[in-house]
């Protein structure tokens, strides 16, 4: 692991030193910690580990390459400052809280390859304002999105889509969702506390087959 001048970034060559490296880095320099950097990883990375950027609150942007199929649990959790990420169409999984509590992100574009956002996987992102859900995604696991409190916009455009319970709940800016009118997997309570929807759009989703969807196994 190289780091260069600012902007810094850091290489890693296999996903065993993602995880390997970075813990010796954060708990012994804080190199992301005390300042501002980005990271970009090596094309031979089809893993970022669970945790891999846990609480790496120096840290501002990501490029992640097309090699990667899965972002782990937790890989970005509570990268206060990180605001921008780039996904390639080669991740088919977002991981439990992958992104939770990233308070500064303002947008993330989901490819059309994502099969399953797990649960928590934004929750807390409070600068978010608009989300598409690509016709890709089959499951959108309980309270992924909960809590991204300036959320205006939701599209999803899989009829198939399973949204689970809490998914969108306190989304207390929310007032559009597009979802395809045969949609009828939603969980418990998806939209509840999105005090700004309108009546009608409540009306529309309430009458929906809204079923009671089995609570994700968490990892905790």
């Amino acid at each position: 692991m190289t780091p260069t001048t600012e902007p810094f970034y850091f290489y890693y060559e296999s996903a065993e030193k993602i995880q390997s490296e970075f813990i010796d880095v954060y708990t012994r320099e804080h190199e992301f910690a005390n300042g501002k950097g980005k990271v970009r990883l090596l094309d031979r990375t089809p893993l970022i580990w669970n945790n891999a950027f846990a609480y790496c609150e120096g840290l501002t942007s990501i490029v992640i390459p097309n090699c990667v199929q899965k972002i782990g649990n937790g890989a970005f959790q509570g990268c206060k400052n990180l605001s921008r990420v780039f996904i390639p169409d080669s991740v088919t999984e977002i991981g439990w809280c992958a992104f939770s509590d990233c308070t500064n992100l303002l947008e993330i574009v989901i490819p059309n390859s994502v099969v399953r956002i797990g649960s928590w996987a934004f929750d807390g992102c409070t600068s978010l304002n608009s989300v598409v859900i690509p016709e890709s995604v089959e499951t959108i696991e309980s309270r992924a999105f909960c809590y991204c409190s300036n959320l205006k916009s939701i599209e999803i455009r899989n009829s198939e889509t399973v949204i689970g319970n809490y998914a969108f709940e306190g989304c207390k800016m929310l007032t559009s969702v597009v979802i395809p009118e045969s949609l009828s997997n939603i969980g418990k309570n998806a939209f509840c506390d999105c005090d700004s929807l309108p009546k009608e759009i409540k009306e529309k989703l309430s009458k929906r087959n809204e079923t009671t969807l089995e609570e994700d196994d968490l990892p905790f």
